[in-house]
């Protein structure tokens, strides 16, 4: 499913002493988004957290909480160490790129009063969708206004460089000042 994300078509010619044939491999650049909107319509809990337990055909509603309640960790020790440095941090707002099903998104609704989640995915924004969260809303497109905290939770990883630092600008302008 996922294929390189090179910037050229490589040519692989094996050493003739061995006896390997030659291989030629696509290593052109990929635009990920139809593989992540696969993965949101048949795993889109294990696409987030490659854990068996988050699997499709091993998710139970047990699983399904505590897959949640990661995110709810995650903003949890990010809020503690940014008012270690910062004791007067209390954001009042959150853009969360790349949410995926909303894992991070709802905690930080819940902590914020005012989360928007933003991924390339419709299918794992229709998942993010089924349990409605006080303070949460879910889009394909970064919203044209400021937040008081924008995060980004495991994704610049699959984007290409060139992509994810155009990305990373348009986000940088989206915080408050």
């Amino acid at each position: 499913m996922f294929k390189s994300l090179f910037s050229r078509r490589a040519r692989i010619e094996a050493v003739a002493e061995i006896g390997a044939a030659e291989v030629d491999a696509d290593v052109r650049p990929r635009d990920t988004d139809a593989d992540w909107e696969e993965i949101g319509r048949t795993n889109p809990y294990f696409g987030v957290l490659a854990d068996p337990r988050f699997k499709t055909e091993n998710l139970t509603e047990e699983a399904r909480t505590e897959f949640f309640q990661t995110g709810e960790g995650d903003v949890r020790s990010l809020m503690e160490r940014f008012r270690q440095r910062y004791p007067d941090f209390a954001p009042t707002s959150a853009l969360d790129f790349g949410c995926g099903v909303g894992r991070v998104t709802r905690a930080l609704a819940a902590a914020t009063g005012d989360a928007f989640g933003v991924d390339i995915s419709e299918s794992m924004l229709a998942e993010a969708r089924r349990t409605p969260i006080v303070g949460a809303a879910f889009g394909q497109d970064i919203p044209d206004r400021l937040f008081d905290w924008v995060l980004s939770v495991i994704v610049f990883q699959h984007i290409p460089p060139e992509r994810g630092y155009a990305l990373l600008r348009k986000l940088m302008k989206r915080l408050v000042p």
